[in-house]
Parts: C-alpha cells; sequence; structure tokens
C-alpha cells in the first residue's frame, strides 16, 4: 500500500530541465549499481516502510518496493520535479506493466520532511545525495522520521580522496576570465570526509556507524560525455550552471583538461565511493 503522507516544501519547476532529468535517467547505471550495493548491504526487511532521498527517475526506488512486497510501501523523493514526472510517468500509472500500488513519488527536500510523523520510517536510503545537503540538519531531519532502531543506509564519493572532474571545474573557474564573470565558487560543493560524515551521524542520533570504501572510476568515451554524465547527475550544476555567454569558452576548457584523463578505455575519472550504514539510536535497548 502506497504512503501518502508528504513534503511541505517544492522546489521550483526550473531547478532542472526536462533534457537533463531524461540524460540522467538514460545514463545513471553507475548510481544505479552503488545503489543497489547499499540496500543488499542492509537487508530491508519485507513489509518495511522505507523513504528513498534523492530517488531521481526511481529506478532503484522500484527494486525496493520489489523488495519490501506488497505489505510494504516506498516513498521516493528527489528535489529534481522533472526526475519525479520521470517516475511517476513510470511506475504509478495503473495502465503499465511497470505500474508498482506500493510506491509513490514526490518532489521534496531532505531538510524538511514535515510532511512525515516522527517515527515513521523503518529505513531510509540516500544514494548519492549527501554531499548536496546540510548534512547536520538533513540527518537530523531522517533522524526524526526514522523509528527507534530504524536503518539508515547512504553513499557519496570520498572527501578523502581527490575527484579530478571536480578538481578540474575548481581550477578552471579561478582563472582570471571567469573570475571576471562569475564567482569561482559557483556550482562547487564538498564530498564529505568518513570523519565528519561520522562525526555528524553521532551528534544526530545514530549508533552502529559503518563505512565501506569502493575504489571505482567513471568511464565515458570522451570529454564531452563526462560533462555531460556530470552535469546531469550533478542537477546541472557541472557546467550548465555558467552564464550562457561563456560556457562556449568553459565548454572548450572542461573538454581540454578532462581529455587528460584518457586511457585505453575512455576518459577515465577514478573515485572511491564511501557508503555509510547507520541506526537511530533506541532509547529503549
Amino acid at each position: 500500500m502506497a504512503d501518502n503522507a508528504g513534503f511541505n516544501h517544492q522546489p521550483s519547476s526550473n531547478f532542472e530541465n526536462e533534457t537533463s532529468a531524461q540524460y540522467y535517467n538514460d545514463d545513471c547505471k553507475d548510481q544505479l549499481i552503488l545503489g543497489r550495493l547499499i540496500i543488499q548491504k542492509r537487508n530491508i526487511p519485507k513489509g518495511a516502510r522505507v523513504l528513498d532521498i534523492g530517488c531521481g527517475p526511481g529506478n532503484l526506488t522500484v527494486e525496493i518496493a520489489d523488495h519490501v512486497g506488497p505489505s510494504g510501501s516506498v516513498v521516493g523523493a528527489d528535489l529534481s520535479e522533472e526526475r519525479i514526472k520521470i517516475a511517476n510517468k513510470t511506475y504509478t500509472d495503473p495502465a503499465l506493466d511497470t505500474y508498482r500500488p506500493n510506491l509513490t513519488f514526490r518532489a521534496g527536500d531532505a531538510h524538511n520532511l514535515a510532511g512525515f510523523p516522527d517515527d515513521h520510517f523503518d529505513f531510509v536510503v540516500a544514494n548519492l545525495v549527501l554531499h548536496f545537503l546540510d548534512l547536520r540538519k538533513a540527518l537530523a531531519e531522517i533522524n526524526r522520521v526514522l523509528k527507534p532502531g530504524g536503518g539508515f543506509a547512504a553513499s557519496t564519493a570520498s572527501g578523502d580522496h581527490l575527484f579530478i572532474p571536480l578538481e578540474v571545474k575548481k581550477e578552471v573557474q579561478s582563472r582570471d576570465y571567469y573570475r571576471a564573470h562569475i564567482d569561482p565558487s559557483l556550482g562547487l560543493f564538498t564530498f564529505p570526509t568518513q570523519k565528519n560524515l561520522k562525526g555528524f551521524l553521532l551528534d544526530t542520533g545514530y549508533q552502529s556507524i559503518e563505512f565501506d570504501l569502493l575504489d571505482s572510476a567513471i568511464v565515458r568515451k570522451d570529454p564531452k560525455a563526462l560533462i555531460n554524465f556530470l552535469d546531469a547527475s550533478w542537477y546541472e550544476t557541472y557546467i550548465r550552471c555558467l552564464p550562457r555567454e561563456i560556457q562556449p569558452t568553459a565548454w572548450d576548457d572542461f573538454e581540454k583538461e578532462l581529455e587528460k584523463l584518457r586511457t585505453a578505455k575512455g576518459i577515465e575519472a577514478k573515485i572511491i565511493w564511501m557508503n555509510a550504514y547507520a541506526t537511530k539510536v533506541d532509547a529503549d535497548h
């Protein structure tokens, strides 16, 4: 049975355009593989009530819904209304074979889950979304809606290791030409370190905290394909957040730097994924 509670925050409709959302849906295999790993590590029980934060077009969310079965329910949430439109179109239309009656989607903000009561979910998943959040605020709000002893599983890139495409963005935007047009930090964010993430989890009411580190790489055929993937994955904050008049120059500069990552496989951006697992403190146990 679907969970019909909701979020009281609605992001603006221009947060991400339809083309970018569809590109992400077509090219998000890296995210799906990583999401499967974190939910396999924490065996979510049948009949569980689950919240999937940063669900995108719902490709992992539907697998969670199938796992918890008809006695369970899953809510997928994402800031991007365009991604939620794709998810709803694919999985919530009773006329389609892909329809799941125990699954709902809605645009929403992890910092404000006021539409859900305290102690509501058995499990919360946050796959590749933590680096976009105010961790203290979001983790505290996630903790509020988790039942005591409820599980939390998340993935992000490790801030203890360099991710070269992000360093390329920092370096290019610090050049004089770009500094004359934009704030050099435009579209930048920070991946959390293991120490910082563990500290935030402890401070906001979690216990039994564990981490896995996975050595991997994002590989695309050329710099343009990698840029398109990153821009779609990061809600158009890699290059399309720049003023339109400087984007042609930015494409040239970004592609030139990313070409340095070419291997026999293509453009290979090495990355260390960090998966985190925790449970909400249960004062009665």
